[in-house]
């Protein structure tokens, strides 16, 4: 139908703009073809009329006739001479004997025109020749005579013609140009009505073409139409595509799994930490929650909320994580289902075990160095110190004690300032080597134990951190391998390249560090090995907790490997200024 519609409007165009260029056509041709043949016998009548001007000066009276024949051969041209009462005088085209018996002339237009106004031209079959010619009459006033040229129209005639083919075939291909300008405007119209149902079919199908910008008045009306319409539903539809792209960006930004289920229990909705949580790939939608989910606690929650339609929840583990289940029953207007929601509590369950761990650890760290000071003291005040050698003993005791009871907190205090980033730092470029040599010099176990240390450390070695926190990481390094290791050991440090950033390793070949404790060691308090902290000079446990996050703070990381035959920490930090 729509073909049909549309063939029929072109030939309806198409036939009316041809049949009116035809007759513009005809009419111009005809018009065209009277007016070059008027034009050219009035071009032609003003050139004998100059002919006639130039051979009157050449004709003279005594041999008048013989001179017009001469002339008559030279210029082609039939010339007249009339006197002023009509009589010829003489005549090109006939015999000398002849002139005398010619009519007069006195009444023939171009000749009285000609001495009325002192030229003229007319156009009539000649009674002399019997010929069609064109006459052009000229006044000689010197010699009181008419002096005239004439000339077959059949030259003219010619000429019309040879110009009338010229002018037929012009028109044949304006004409056929009309036809195609006919033909075009017929095709543009029909197209600038095939392409607003193009584009009205187009939008109906999702896209957004603009509608076509038309000539014709009533297309216009009816492309700004349907533009009008066309925005209103852009508009509308913008507003749902952002209301449901916020929507979709919310849920991919929750840490939170979000799963959204029909009444049938297939999938509707299921975001980007669902996916990661359930390590879920391709295309979930209409999959069933039990095929995707694949968790038994999970799954027999999803059934009772699809039966009983009351919210539940669960705590499962799942591949060493802890993930906490809610599930809600909506009901709507078309259809009825259920939204789960999944919290990941790893994190929170290990910060809350951490913190009882801490507040242990603190508690028992802080009790030890206080219950010695409390028994000294105690001890003190019951008579200990009529004994003078005791009292200095007991008094010592507290002392040590109280001096650890503020190492503690000194380092709490720290390691809170760092944690907070109220701890200022000023990186700049520091040699390795120097740095090394400086934090040795102040750590007195490596002489008293007469550990050999080494520093194989180049001398161009640099590295971008802050003086002090470089100096209090190397310090608890160097005398952690020190107060650790049995006398004589050796110590090393050195540094290298690795990933971009400078290592510097401190190698040491004492008793080691258990695997099982291995992965704790930067941990608050944490002390795996209780004979370390027994013999020697136990710390307080917070030195490389206060290592890594100084390390961290810096741009840089800290580890740590053992094989049971030494210990290697390797501080990692950058070697420029960050860009």
């Amino acid at each position: 139908m729509m073909a049909m519609r549309r063939g029929s409007f072109f030939r309806q165009v198409f036939l009316g703009i041809m049949a009116t260029s035809a007759l513009a056509v005809l009419a111009s041709a005809f018009g065209i073809e009277r007016m070059l043949e008027r034009r050219m016998v009035e071009t032609l009548a003003e050139n004998l009329l100059v002919d006639a001007r130039m051979l009157a000066e050449t004709l003279d009276e005594g041999a008048l006739q013989e001179r017009v024949g001469v002339l008559r051969e030279r210029f082609g041209r039939r010339i007249t001479v009339i006197a002023p009462d009509g009589r010829v005088t003489a005549e090109s085209d006939v015999p000398d004997e002849a002139v005398a018996r010619i009519e007069s002339h006195a009444t023939r237009a171009e000749v009285q025109q000609a001495w009325r106004e002192g030229w003229g031209w007319s156009t009539r079959r000649s009674a002399t020749i019997d010929r069609e010619l064109l006459y052009v009459a000229w006044r000689d006033d010197a010699n009181r005579r008419i002096v005239r040229l004439a000339l077959p129209l059949g030259v003219v005639e010619e000429s019309v013609a040879r110009v009338r083919g010229g002018v037929v075939t012009g028109m044949g291909l304006g004409l056929l140009l009309a036809l195609l300008v006919a033909w075009l405007i017929a095709r543009r119209m029909a197209a600038e009505v095939n392409g607003v149902a193009q584009v009205a079919l187009d939008r109906a199908g999702g896209a957004r073409p603009p509608f076509p910008v038309t000539r014709t008045e009533e297309l216009a009306r009816l492309s700004g139409a349907l533009a009008v319409m066309g925005r209103e539903l852009d508009q509308r539809v913008d507003d749902l595509e952002a209301e449901h792209h916020r929507l979709q960006t919310i849920l991919d930004t929750m840490n939170e799994g979000v799963v959204l289920c029909d009444e049938q229990g297939r999938i509707i909705l299921f975001n980007r930490a669902a996916r990661e949580q359930f390590e879920v790939e391709g295309e979930v939608t209409e999959r069933t929650f039990v095929e995707t989910i694949r968790v038994p606690e999970v799954v027999a929650l999803a059934g009772r909320m699809l039966r009983e339609r009351e919210p539940d929840s669960v705590e499962f583990d799942w591949r060493g994580r802890s993930i906490q289940a809610s599930f809600v029953p909506l009901v709507e207007d078309f259809q009825a289902g259920f939204l789960a929601v999944f919290h990941d509590v790893t994190v929170l369950k290990r910060a809350d075990r951490i913190r009882r761990d801490f507040v242990a650890n603190v508690s028992h760290e802080l009790r030890t160095p206080l219950a010695s000071i409390a028994g000294f003291a105690e001890s003190l005040a019951e008579g200990a110190l009529e004994d003078k050698a005791v009292a200095v003993s007991f008094v010592d005791g507290i002392q040590r004690n109280a001096e650890r009871l503020a190492r503690i907190i000194e380092d709490l205090l720290q390691l809170g300032r760092i944690e907070s980033g109220r701890l200022p730092l000023a990186p700049e470029e520091l040699g390795v080597g120097p740095a090394v040599d400086a934090a040795a010099q102040v750590i007195s176990t490596l002489r008293t134990k007469r550990h050999a240390f080494v520093n194989a450390v180049a001398g161009d070695a640099k590295v971008y951190a802050d003086r002090k926190a470089l100096s209090q990481i190397l310090v608890n390094l160097i005398e952690n391998a020190a107060k650790y290791c049995p006398p004589e050991s050796r110590i090393e440090v050195s540094a290298d390249e690795r990933d971009g950033m400078r290592r510097i390793l401190v190698r040491d070949n004492g008793p080691g560090i258990p695997p099982q404790d291995l992965p704790r060691i930067f941990e608050r308090f944490y002390r795996g090995d209780k004979s370390r902290n027994a013999a020697g000079e136990p710390g307080t446990g917070l030195g490389l907790a206060i290592c890594k996050h100084l390390a961290t703070e810096m741009g840089g990381r800290i580890e740590a490997e053992s094989d049971g035959r030494g210990t290697t920490f390797f501080l990692f930090l950058p070697l420029h200024p960050p860009v």
